[in-house]
């Protein structure tokens, strides 16, 4: 598992825009420019929310993978073995364009 960032790093915010038709940015909290702009297709707030918190998101399911790996707790260990766990390492995979 990879943890260099090859993304704008995080935190992202999320807010509406004052242009035609609803649609929602995501930024950097830091300096940058936006990371998506979001048009409208009936979750356009749910989706702009989504996709602010995915560096916060990415970050904690690296860090419970890593925990579970460490063999700390027999049990964690064990669940990445699971389809949940699973599911776990393969959307850190895609997150890390693996």
């Amino acid at each position: 598992m990879s943890n260099e960032t090859q993304h704008t790093p995080g935190p992202w915010n999320a807010r509406p825009t004052a242009s035609l038709g609803p649609q929602w940015v995501v930024y950097p909290e830091a300096d940058g420019p936006d990371i998506a702009i979001i048009y409208d297709h009936g979750n356009t707030e749910a989706n702009a929310h989504l996709i602010a918190a995915a560096p916060e998101l990415l970050e904690a399911c690296r860090r419970i993978a890593v925990y579970a790996q460490s063999g700390t707790h027999p049990h964690l260990a064990n669940s990445l073995q699971t389809f949940a766990g699973q599911q776990l390492i393969n959307a850190i995979a895609k997150a890390e364009g693996r």
